[in-house]
């Protein structure tokens, strides 16, 4: 995520909602990583740990950790270009199948 000063606080470091919904999107795209084309996510829970203020371009990373039939589980991370640990998360997703769409009449 680069820099954007409408992602800061108003001591100019990234805010903290700013790296929940990268983290969610992150973990997100883990937990359907295995057939993105067939299924999408609800996030169920997320669990956010903040560990240290970031400033600059935040790098996240996240890897699926267990999948079943409709739930999937996965945890990851916030890094800063220095690869000093920023926040970490974990989170509970629901697959969702997509609906394939209407054929045209």
């Amino acid at each position: 995520m680069p820099p954007n000063a409408a992602h800061t606080n108003s001591r100019g470091d990234v805010h903290g909602g700013a790296l929940a919904v990268l983290l969610d999107c992150a973990l997100a795209s883990a937990a359907r990583a295995h057939d993105a084309a067939r299924y999408g996510v609800v996030t169920i829970d997320l669990v956010l740990h903040f560990l240290s203020t970031g400033r600059g371009t935040m790098h996240a990373r996240a890897q699926c950790e267990r999948r079943g039939r409709s739930l999937s589980f996965a945890r990851g991370e916030v890094l800063n270009d220095a690869g000093e640990l920023i926040a970490m998360a974990s989170g509970t997703f629901k697959l969702v199948e997509r609906m394939s769409p209407s054929p045209s009449p």
